[in-house]
């Protein structure tokens, strides 16, 4: 199999409905951290794609993420595919900006860590262009490093005040993005659904004495 097949795969063994309950409330937590959804906005199905791809990798259950119960089981069928679900356990979770794009593959800098990463596109990955800023979460995968179909793009305009955020987070050393990346989710959604509203009066950030408002949606 591809990388894009054991992506699916994983979905498919692990959000089942035996935990239907567990992932009610966890789809309740999600958007209340990036907006509620209500079925008919355009971006409906690749959020949902993002729910799950945050549901497998982030969302804790007992203290592990669904993905992290499954390696723990220690079963030994499907060997070769929980070798490779144990390499998904190195994601890269963040947002990124595209810095070169080549026929088969992508170069990207991570606007938290700043570093760069050469990403395999042979899978058909589209969108990309030099300059834009998105969402993503890369995987390892047999050596290489791939992009989880999970991608929110943000409007071009919104680049200058997510690389400045993000240079907010490195100087207040902040480890944990993953309410930033939310918050930005979240002003994405409005921007998609209220388009007569400029980027700029939607994309903002505000600090409460030392406490970032980041943290403070949660």
């Amino acid at each position: 199999m591809v990388f894009r097949e054991y992506y699916d795969r994983l979905i498919e063994m692990l959000a089942t409905e035996d935990n239907a309950t567990e992932i009610m409330h966890a789809k309740i937590e999600f958007w209340k951290a990036t907006g509620k959804m209500h079925g008919d906005e355009p971006s409906f199905e690749s959020r949902m794609v993002a729910f799950f791809d945050w549901y497998l990798f982030d969302k804790k259950v007992n203290g592990v993420t669904p993905l992290e119960a499954y390696l723990a089981e220690g079963s030994e069928e499907f060997e070769i595919e929980r070798e490779i679900y144990q390499e998904f356990l190195n994601n890269i979770h963040s947002i990124f900006i595209v810095k070169k794009i080549a026929s088969s593959a992508i170069t990207v800098m991570d606007l938290f860590t700043r570093l760069d990463y050469s990403l395999n596109t042979e899978d058909g990955s589209t969108g990309f262009y030099r300059g834009v800023v998105f969402e993503g979460r890369i995987l390892p995968y047999r050596g290489r490093l791939y992009l989880s179909p999970a991608l929110c793009f943000h409007p071009i305009e919104s680049r200058r005040i997510i690389k400045h955020l993000f240079k907010m987070v490195r100087k207040a050393e902040e480890t944990d993005i993953l309410p930033l990346i939310h918050r930005l989710a979240y002003m994405n959604l409005k921007w998609e659904t209220y388009r007569n509203i400029k980027v700029r009066d939607i994309y903002k950030f505000e600090e409460y004495g030392n406490v970032h408002w980041w943290n403070l949606w949660l």
